[in-house]
């Protein structure tokens, strides 16, 4: 018998690994525990790079940037308590280490400033280490999905970072690799429709490979990690359990999202169909630093999460941190990127 009706009946030690950045290791967490519950070892890991509000320091954290309850081995470390990082002069407590103390589990956490070359080492090494036979990178909302020009889309480079890590690993180390999404569309990029669109578009060419529901015991563990953790996208899917069904604000307002039966379920992909889908996940290989990869895809014309966060702290420089004057500089970054990218005559990948 399959295991979940999708892993192969051998699998026995599976790494889940939130990969859109610090709080997608919460939406992680009802794979980890259906697992749990057929007696499969699941450990959980965490990309950790958190929100502008909870560290205001653009870009991922570096594992040397860890203290407290973590240890560092080769490429990856694993947090077994409270655990906090100093990133520029902040103080942070990553979700990474509110987890690890809610459920009382080791989370492993995968360094993305080193780029493409940092994150497949880590998980290499992760593999060796506790002998890991299946792999699933799980993404709140979905825009590991995107095609990567979208203009809707407002964080390309990490999932599409991990994506190609995961992709490679799984041809060269033959682990079998899988992409989750959990809770389509919530995280308000992507418009669901869009997102429904390219699940088809997997689905017909043979990745989808099945779906795995909320539980009432998902939602009480949840429930109580939301009392330390800081997220919103990995919220909603349970206002949706709770009955609610509709359009939600999130962000401070802008960005609105649509909440559906589809949000209380987690997605399973093959990651070569993810892969192959993706316009820009491939440009990011063999990349040494966060920077380069992002360097990568403004040579594309794409504008990312690390742009938008070093734009977001020079603006606070200058005195100012409205919304308004946020969105107003992201889409004159934007356009300015795609002028350049038309000037070096490097068409971007029609969405």
């Amino acid at each position: 018998m399959r295991i979940l009706g999708i892993f192969k009946p051998s699998t026995r030690r599976v790494l889940i690994i939130g990969i859109g950045g610090g709080g997608d290791i919460i939406g992680s967490i009802p794979l980890y525990l259906a697992l749990h519950r057929i007696g499969v070892r699941a450990y959980l890991a965490s990309i950790p790079w958190e929100r502008y509000i909870v560290d205001p320091e653009p870009g991922p954290l570096s594992l040397e940037s860890f203290h407290g309850a973590v240890e560092i081995r080769d490429n990856y470390g694993v947090i077994y308590g409270l655990s906090y990082a100093h990133h520029g002069k902040n103080l942070i407590i990553p979700q990474a280490s509110r987890v690890a103390t809610t459920l009382n589990e080791k989370v492993i956490i995968l360094d993305a400033t080193k780029g493409f070359n940092g994150l497949y080492k880590g998980l290499k090494n992760v593999i060796e280490d506790y002998n890991v036979d299946v792999i699933v990178g799980v993404d709140v909302g979905g825009d590991v999905l995107a095609i990567g020009f979208e203009e809707e889309l407002w964080s390309p480079l990490l999932d599409h970072l991990a994506l190609s890590a995961l992709y490679h690993v799984s041809i060269n180390l033959g682990v079998d690799t899988y992409i989750g999404v959990f809770g389509l569309g919530c995280d308000g990029e992507i418009p669901l429709s869009k997102l429904e669109e390219y699940f088809s578009r997997l689905a017909i060419s043979g990745y989808f490979k099945g779906a795995i529901a909320l539980t009432i015991e998902d939602v009480m563990v949840l429930k109580e990690v939301f009392k330390s953790a800081i997220t919103e996208a990995s919220k909603c899917p349970i206002e949706v359990f709770k009955g609610f069904i509709g359009i939600r604000s999130i962000r401070g307002g802008t960005r609105k999202i649509t909440l559906s039966l589809t949000s209380l379920m987690t997605l399973i992909f093959d990651v070569e169909g993810v892969y192959k889908h993706s316009a820009i996940a491939s440009h990011l290989v063999n990349t040494r630093s966060i920077i380069e990869a992002k360097e990568r895809l403004n040579d594309l014309g794409v504008y990312t999460e690390l742009d938008l966060e070093y734009d977001i702290k020079e603006l606070q420089c200058k005195g100012s941190s409205s919304i308004l004057d946020i969105l107003r500089l992201r889409s004159l970054r934007k356009q300015e990127l795609k002028l350049k990218c038309r000037a070096l005559s490097r068409k971007p990948h029609p969405p």
